[in-house]
């Protein structure tokens, strides 16, 4: 209610033992599978074998599996010639899909214009930190589902830049299917960031302390993507 997050006591019983590599809990598991029922809508539900005992494992990425890049630009991307060095003899493993607020940036006569023929069809105009950003991530990820072969999606803005190779994360993802993103807690973002904080400061809109801040920039797997996708109706 209002926002408030109270895991259950069942789900957090066995939780170091299942991190360690364990059996999954049976209670959470139980619990997890009643709460999310009103999240998942029955195309996205698994079945469940009678008898079996935890979750399907989240699925790694495979040989012929795809990782998609979400650009979310103001324009043209800062460090282009970065992003082509970094794919660059791995084209077949990644997609790109672009969604930039002004698409008129002059083409150079240069390499390919990467990002300008990866815009996707749907534009929405954005403005900086309003809930259009999120339109258009929604946007970005829609696009790339649609590509089966796409089984993980990374957003990125128009200055990211990748600091370890793509075989890394090719690799890393070839083992360990979850998604990745930084989580914090109100207390975490006002030392470092008063202006998130401040709204949830009193006077100020009503934002829960207890809810989590985490940045727009996040790896999802397809599991995650499609539960997002599939309840888009919820952001307004």
């Amino acid at each position: 209610p209002d926002g408030l997050q109270r895991p259950a006591r069942s789900c957090l019983r066995g939780v170091l033992m299942e991190s360690l590599g364990g059996r999954p809990h049976a209670p959470a598991v139980a619990q997890a599978r009643q709460e999310r029922g009103f999240f998942w809508p029955q195309e996205l539900r698994r079945p469940v074998t009678p008898g079996a005992f935890g979750e399907t494992p989240l699925q790694p990425l495979t040989r012929d599996g795809r990782v998609a890049f979400l650009f979310l630009t103001r324009g043209r991307h800062h460090l282009p010639d970065v992003w082509q060095d970094y794919w660059r003899g791995r084209e077949s493993r990644i997609s790109i899909h672009g969604h930039a607020k002004d698409r008129n940036w002059p083409r150079s006569s240069g390499p390919k214009d990467w990002l300008g023929a990866a815009q996707i069809g749907e534009h929405v105009p954005t403005e900086w930190a309003g809930i259009s950003l999120v339109h258009a991530e929604m946007a970005l990820l829609k696009a790339a589902l649609r590509d089966p072969q796409n089984q993980f999606f990374v957003f990125a803005s128009e200055s990211c830049v990748p600091v370890r190779p793509l075989h890394d994360l090719l690799q890393m993802l070839s083992i360990d299917g979850r998604s990745r993103f930084r989580l914090a807690n109100y207390w975490q973002v006002h030392a470092t960031n008063e202006f998130k904080s401040a709204r949830a400061a009193p006077g100020g809109p009503v934002i829960p302390r207890e809810w989590r801040f985490h940045t727009q920039w996040m790896l999802l797997n397809r599991e995650a993507a499609g539960l997002l996708a599939a309840n888009a109706h919820l952001i307004d």
